[in-house]
């Protein structure tokens, strides 16, 4: 109990940002921009202390994901084929199981 008075309250809120197309090389090119622009090589994105990770998606049948396959595959946590949202494959070999990919 005296471990569980001194923790911080749990947060209520979780902000999720994701950016269709966006991937770590578009925020290096934008980065390199600013500084170049800028004329200071040190200069930081403001996104740039936020960017802590990012996630490979492909479809089903293919290594090209559209934005609907992409959503589905974080919303929903399945794979799903592209020109889909939300929706699972007909065949039983093609289980859309995201983690086992």
């Amino acid at each position: 109990e005296y471990w569980q008075s001194t923790l911080p309250p749990p947060d209520k809120s979780l902000i999720v940002m994701l950016a269709d197309g966006y991937g770590p090389s578009i925020h290096t090119m934008a980065r390199d921009v600013r500084r170049h622009l800028a004329n200071n090589a040190t200069l930081r994105l403001a996104l740039d202390d936020f960017l802590v990770g990012s996630a490979f998606t492909g479809a089903i049948g293919n290594l090209i994901t559209d934005s609907a396959a992409g959503a589905t595959a974080y919303s929903a946590g399945r794979k799903t084929f592209n020109g889909a949202l939300s929706v699972e494959p007909m065949t039983p070999e093609s289980d859309g199981d995201c983690a086992a990919s």
